[in-house]
């Protein structure tokens, strides 16, 4: 069954889609950070939430190929 996205969702959706084609870790966090800064007033704490976790998990990988 197809899940029916609101504008929102999948404004937010094609945004990840974005993220994960671009080549570098600093790049997408880069990208991650605008988005929350920009969007802000317009996404829901738990897509904020979201969005921090996935820059959390770049910043940890970048460490770890960093060392």
């Amino acid at each position: 069954m197809e899940q029916i996205m609101t504008p929102q969702s999948k404004a937010h959706h094609d945004a990840l889609q974005t993220i994960a084609v671009k080549s570098t870790p600093q790049e997408r966090i880069s990208y991650l950070t605008m988005i929350i800064n920009v969007k802000r007033d317009q996404l829901t704490d738990s897509e904020i939430r979201l969005l921090q976790h996935h820059i959390d998990l770049l910043r940890e990988q970048e460490a770890q190929h960093g060392n």
